[in-house]
């Protein structure tokens, strides 16, 4: 199955290589959401059968949510962020898990001449909650295009709450990284999920 995937990557892209979007101001960057979206959404399109993986939803990492959050009760609005947890928990993925790519990031989604060329393969089959694909939102794009985005990938609302606690997650995760350029990432995506929900005082991320 892992197979497939990668063939149909390579199938959608005819094993052009680009360079990672990373922090490059792109031109055009309401088309690249609406052909990244077009890409998520057909992959969650795949057939999932004989997947081998555990299925990724959201009550795999809800401990380790909570436990991210006690530690970062300095930086985060912390019981507003439990109270989101909550209202993505009661509007759960209820359909079949879908064909995961699993690592969306500024590094592995390629930009060519300003358009979107291609993603890196993947190294196991994953499935799972759509929406964990679907972080990748707040790392590159603004308020409209992250519309564009979950408009072409048929995010409904219930996937876009749930894909902003996986964003959290994920920024979280990764808040002390060594790297620097993660590290301010994943600050501007807690302050911009922050503003976008109205939490209340801008945290203190810096």
């Amino acid at each position: 199955m892992k197979e497939t995937v990668n063939q149909f990557i390579r199938d959608r892209f005819k094993d052009k290589k680009g360079t990672p979007v990373g922090f490059n101001r792109l031109a055009e960057p309401k088309a690249f959401a609406q052909d990244l979206g077009n890409f998520i959404y057909q992959l969650h399109k795949l057939e999932a059968t004989g997947a081998q993986s555990a299925e990724l939803m959201l009550p795999v990492i809800e401990a380790e949510f909570f436990t991210l959050l006690d530690q970062m009760k300095r930086v985060v609005p912390v019981e507003d962020l439990r109270m989101y947890w909550e209202k993505a928990s009661r509007n759960p993925w209820t359909k079949s898990p879908v064909v995961l790519h699993g690592n969306l990031n500024l590094e592995t989604v390629w930009v060519t001449k300003d358009k979107f060329s291609g993603v890196v393969e993947t190294d196991v089959l994953i499935v799972g909650d759509p929406a964990s694909d679907l972080t990748i939102a707040w790392e590159i794009f603004d308020e409209k295009q992250r519309k564009i985005f979950f408009s072409a990938v048929e995010a409904d609302k219930a996937t876009v709450i749930r894909a902003r606690v996986w964003a959290v997650y994920k920024a979280m995760k990764n808040y002390n990284s060594t790297d620097i350029d993660q590290s301010i990432l994943v600050r501007d995506v807690l302050f911009r999920i922050n503003e976008e929900l109205g939490l209340g005082a801008e945290p203190d991320l810096y």
